[in-house]
């Protein structure tokens, strides 16, 4: 299973799957652990994908 997590401060937006999306699910920060954790137990995971954001200062008027 692939886990590819697009973190927030308060919301995690998931998207999971084999070989394409097979369902997205939202989580706080908790609740994204104990999902990744009991995934990690069962030894359902073959990969994490973590989404980096970067703030570059020459687009800080528009994504700040």
């Amino acid at each position: 299973m692939i886990l590819a997590i697009d973190p927030g401060e308060r919301h995690c937006g998931t998207a999971y799957g084999h070989s394409y999306c097979e369902g997205v699910q939202e989580y706080d920060q908790s609740g994204l652990f104990d999902l990744v954790e009991r995934w990690i137990e069962k030894g359902a995971l073959d990969l994490i994908v973590l989404e980096e954001y970067r703030l570059y200062p020459w687009k800080l008027q528009e994504q700040g």
